[in-house]
């Protein structure tokens, strides 16, 4: 019986980081989401300098996680979003509107599939 209850314990302990670890992620790309779409919305009215401003603040914030997001994340997942986000700079620092615009909804796109992707759902259980 000792051994069911410990096992019972870590059960609920590892289901606990669960939740915690989806919450944290999904948090961080919200937050990373939300800069890239105020940067672009500074894009679409030309303010550059602020537009700048914001996407380096995504790009911080996202290379200030590593620590984190190289422990939870397939080295794909974490590679393509850097790409994309570092890609979006790059528009934005060249000041092509147009092409930001796309590359924002890129990187927008994998931050969304990243923290969907971690979702707990009852495939990924059974």
């Amino acid at each position: 019986m000792k051994k069911e209850i410990i096992i019972g314990c870590l059960l609920v302990i590892m289901l606990a980081a669960a939740f915690v670890n989806i919450h944290y992620l999904n948090k961080l790309t919200d937050d990373i989401t939300h800069l890239i779409e105020e940067s672009g919305a500074y894009a679409e009215k030309s303010d550059w300098v602020q537009a700048e401003q914001k996407a380096e603040e995504a790009a911080k914030r996202w290379s200030d996680s590593e620590s984190y997001t190289h422990l939870v994340l397939r080295h794909s997942e974490l590679e393509s979003t850097t790409d994309a986000i570092y890609g979006y700079m790059e528009r934005i620092y060249a000041r092509e509107k147009e092409s930001a615009k796309g590359a924002a909804q890129a990187a927008i796109s994998r931050l969304k599939s990243i923290s969907s992707i971690e979702k707990i759902k009852p495939g990924s259980i059974f």
